[in-house]
């Protein structure tokens, strides 16, 4: 049996509520017809498949629970205005329940003025549903005749492969859906070998279309129960860098909520080797890059100090690197603020609360710490290196603020908060950092 899943959740997490339908449709077939209705910015506020028949066209799928999907608009409406002549992309906003519409609109909006969009929206359900669109962000790219030629979450789609779609050519890009075929569970030992049987195992394989997993921290696996340690701790589909991060910090990701390590640790490894390319280079067409780890201790045994042991005596001898944590001086961005400007943030008092739902759409809050209205509003910013935002504003009081700009573009957010006399500066800070060498 083959099981369909959506693989962008490792790529940019982005899954969706509430898919029923199983009629995706397919690459190579004739796209289904379809109709939009309150489209927005363009000639037709109704439109249907018919309408771009003749025309390229683009449709972009897009949610606010997704921040990449969010940024990715950008792409698309850049995309828009090259290729103009030749293609016509529509976004397509996801709106899960009516009163979601609001937040959507707003964001949208607020994009469409910062970046003089000529993108044309719609926002929509149903065809979310109809099509099994499980993912986003998500380009369907459609050809003039009609028929569906690629359906991709668009990372890798540049200007040149756009320009090489329009032209006739086929052209390589990473699929939004993928068939992982091999469902029947870790897929590391023989079928002979039984988990009862097992007192001992630390393993580490290429993936193979496995299931990905993401593996728990370790501190979190610590304190579950015997019965669920006792089936080993495992992670699937991981890069060597996630690998590396489990097996030196115990987690792979730190964010602002985790304040032991918040600016403490710094995320990325430091990589001194001459090869970059194990760490770099992924390919999940062919596998390349992406592994499977399993570990399987007695119980009176397990621990984060000795999970990590046994992840480094591992890595060591299969990759023969020599890693270890030290202190560096490490990038990160600072908040500060203008001393005559302090007194205005001075909260005027009432429940700590937050305004609205989603910070993408927007931050208010009453009676806040500042270092949480800080994690708020860089929550949705664009941040490749995981540099960590740190408050070096010395405000003890809590406070009042209310940022309403495009929450994915870092210079609008930075103009809104210089009206509160806040800034964002880039600067340094010592941290422990895992750092990976050559033999």
């Amino acid at each position: 049996m083959r099981l369909l899943v959506i693989i962008t959740f490792l790529i940019a997490p982005c899954g969706l509520q509430a898919q029923h339908a199983q009629l995706a449709p397919r690459v190579g077939d004739v796209l289904p017809d379809f109709i939009l209705t309150d489209v927005q910015h363009y000639k037709k506020s109704t439109v249907t498949r018919e309408t771009f028949k003749g025309k390229w066209l683009m449709l972009y799928f897009w949610s606010l629970g997704c921040v990449s999907s969010v940024g990715a608009l950008d792409k698309a409406n850049e995309i828009q205005n090259r290729f103009d002549d030749y293609l016509q992309v529509v976004s397509i906003g996801y709106v899960h329940k009516p009163k979601d519409k609001e937040d959507i609109v707003k964001v949208f909006e607020r994009k469409r003025r910062t970046h003089n969009y000529t993108l044309p929206i719609a926002y929509d359900t149903v065809l979310y549903e109809a099509w099994d669109i499980i993912g986003v962000p998500a380009f369907f790219i459609v050809d003039p005749e009609g028929v569906l030629r690629y359906v991709v979450p668009g990372g890798d789609l540049t200007m040149d492969k756009v320009a090489r779609i329009l032209a006739g050519e086929t052209v390589q890009l990473r699929s939004l859906y993928f068939d992982f075929t091999n469902t029947s569970g870790r897929m590391m030992f023989a079928e002979t070998v039984k988990d009862e049987d097992l007192e001992y195992a630390s393993v580490l394989t290429k993936w193979h279309g496995e299931l990905p997993r993401i593996g728990h921290e370790f501190d979190l696996f610590v304190g579950l129960s015997d019965e669920y340690k006792e089936r080993g701790w495992s992670v699937a589909f991981a890069t060597l860098t996630r690998l590396y991060q489990y097996a030196y910090y115990g987690q792979a990701w730190i964010t602002a909520n985790d304040t032991a390590s918040y600016g403490k640790i710094f995320e990325r490894p430091i990589l001194e080797v001459s090869d970059k390319t194990p760490f770099e280079v992924q390919d999940f067409a062919t596998g390349r890059g992406y592994y499977n780890y399993y570990l399987k201790l007695p119980l009176k045994d397990i621990s984060k100090k000795r999970m990590m042991s046994e992840m480094q005596e591992l890595l060591q001898k299969m990759f023969g690197y020599k890693a270890a944590i030290e202190t560096r001086t490490m990038p990160i961005w600072r908040l500060e603020v203008d001393s005559d400007a302090v007194e205005r943030l001075r909260s005027k008092g009432g429940d700590p609360k937050s305004f609205g739902k989603r910070s993408v759409a927007g931050v208010h809050v009453q009676n806040f710490l500042i270092k949480d209205f800080l994690r708020m509003v860089t929550a949705n910013l664009p941040n490749e290196r995981r540099l960590p935002f740190l408050d070096f504003t010395g405000i003890t009081f809590r406070v009042d603020a209310k940022v309403e700009t495009d929450m994915t573009d870092f210079e609008s957010v930075q103009r809104a908060l210089n009206r509160y006399g806040l800034k964002l500066k880039p600067s340094s800070k010592e941290m422990k950092v895992l750092v990976i060498r050559d033999p």
